[in-house]
């Protein structure tokens, strides 16, 4: 026997779309609407079609937005370089409600599941490495989780040694079996390059120098950077020749603020570390040529 009026019955099915809504809900809902008047229930369809024209992801963070760039990503005050990686949009509204976080947000938009097929690619992680190698001395809070499988094998272990070793490269974290060395970089312009050289190395910190001068003129990172582990600074020194020095396996960021310092105009092809540049190493660069840099996603020393 047919219960309901027909367009009753088709309100009810539009409430029972939502998640959690069951027939006694929906019947709830239902009747709730015809309580309100005519010009409530058109402001109500307005704002359905509006929202669900105007409602997207943030183009940097992936946050909820109805701007290009959200309230988060797009404020002065903001601490860019701090970026807390979420599951949804409900994670990072529930850290906005609470008010004491200061720096920005990733969405994921869900998580690595190896049971249910969802991996790496699945979700918004290429656009974090992105974000990532665009920043200096970048903090990450990872407010999110890998499901684990029920059973006990162990076929995770590999692809998880390679995030490992990839993200502490490009971060500079330091593993259990290295010693736990931080070093801020200090400002070197201007001074003796020799004596620069010999305390960076008394740290643990490699150093590449560009050029035979015994003067800096340019250095990378700047002044106030921590480094974590065995870091890296590039040096250009007052004397410099142009001669291309070799840039395999450097992450996109030190490649391209090295060449940078070089003043050498440069391309990129991919995301992740360098594995093949253009110009061979030891040439001389003129004025108008173009390094052609191809980046992968994983690095490997070979």
């Amino acid at each position: 026997m047919k219960v309901y009026p027909d367009t009753f019955e088709a309100l009810m099915n539009f409430f029972k779309k939502l998640p959690g809504i069951g027939e006694k809900s929906a019947e709830r809902m239902a009747f709730s609407t015809l309580n309100l008047t005519l010009e409530e229930i058109e402001d109500a369809s307005d704002i359905l079609v509006r929202s669900k024209k105007n409602l997207r992801p943030c183009s940097v963070c992936g946050l909820l937005t109805d701007q290009d760039t959200c309230s988060v990503c797009s404020s002065a005050i903001r601490e860019k370089n701090l970026i807390c990686v979420v599951e949804d949009d409900k994670s990072a509204f529930a850290f906005e409600k609470a008010g004491n976080y200061k720096g920005t947000y990733h969405i994921l938009k869900g998580l690595i599941s190896p049971m249910d097929n969802i991996g790496a690619e699945d979700i918004q992680l290429s656009s974090l490495v992105k974000r990532v190698e665009s920043l200096d001395n970048p903090e990450i809070i990872l407010y999110a989780a890998l499901k684990i499988p029920k059973d006990t094998t162990n076929y995770l272990a590999e692809a998880v040694k390679n995030v490992v070793v990839n993200t502490s490269k490009y971060l500079n974290i330091v593993n259990e079996n290295e010693d736990n060395i931080t070093y801020k970089v200090g400002n070197y312009l201007n001074k003796d390059l020799t004596t620069i050289s010999n305390e960076l190395k008394k740290h643990g910190i490699d150093t590449i120098v560009l050029g035979n001068g015994s003067k800096i003129v340019g250095q990378y990172p700047s002044k106030g950077v921590t480094l974590y582990g065995k870091g890296k600074i590039i040096i250009l020194t007052d004397n410099y020749d142009k001669k291309m020095i070799n840039l395999k396996g450097m992450s996109y960021k030190e490649a391209i603020n090295t060449l940078k310092l070089m003043g050498v105009s440069y391309e990129f092809d991919g995301s992740g570390y360098v594995c093949e540049q253009s110009i061979d190493v030891g040439t001389v660069v003129s004025d108008g040529d173009v390094v052609k840099i191809r980046l992968r996603d994983n690095y490997s020393d070979s």
